[in-house]
């Protein structure tokens, strides 16, 4: 992973995911398409989760921050219309914490 990557920490109901800012549009229609309407909210990981930047009512926005809005659009439509998508990684959120501790633990600079 980049260390330069902009990562979106996802909160489904009892489940989390750490996922790509770039595969937001991707993880939203393919996360609805597989598991029926979900709801989901993304929240910068790492900067703290006081509100979301993006709410979804299925694979439908709800809430989304005008920046985010502007970067995802095109793509969603995209993707809710049938367009193909792209494989993207996920990991939970206590993979990517014990990573972190073991570099911080190493003195390596992330």
């Amino acid at each position: 992973m980049d260390s330069n990557e902009r990562l979106i920490y996802v909160d489904i109901d009892d489940k989390d995911f750490i996922i790509r800012y770039k595969d937001i549009p991707d993880f939203i229609v393919d996360y609805n398409d597989k598991f029926g309407q979900t709801d989901l909210k993304f929240y910068d990981y790492g900067l703290g989760f006081l509100s979301p930047i993006i709410t979804t009512f299925g694979s439908f926005l709800n809430y989304c921050d005008s920046q985010v809005r502007k970067d995802i659009i095109d793509r969603l439509v995209y993707l809710q219309q049938g367009g193909k998508i792209h494989n993207y990684k996920v990991t939970d959120s206590k993979s990517i914490q014990l990573l972190v501790d073991s570099l911080e633990f190493n003195n390596i600079k992330i």
